[in-house]
């Protein structure tokens, strides 16, 4: 049960970054700015990819 509550944590805070980056137009700015913001990027789509594996698969065992 706790792996699909921070499943669903994961999808919900992953999924709102990217939503934010996208309407705010994507990474902007030069040099380790721009890094940072596409690094900032990568570890939403980790969350929400991660997130929704957990979510889905749940705790792994049957009640």
């Amino acid at each position: 049960m706790r792996n699909r509550i921070f499943g669903a944590l994961g999808v919900l805070w992953g999924g709102a970054m990217l939503v934010s980056a996208f309407f705010r137009g994507g990474p902007q700015g030069s040099g380790a700015y721009l890094a940072g913001q596409i690094g900032g990027l990568v570890f939403a789509l980790l969350m929400l990819g991660v997130g929704a594996y957990f979510l889905f698969k749940g705790s792994g065992k049957n009640p």
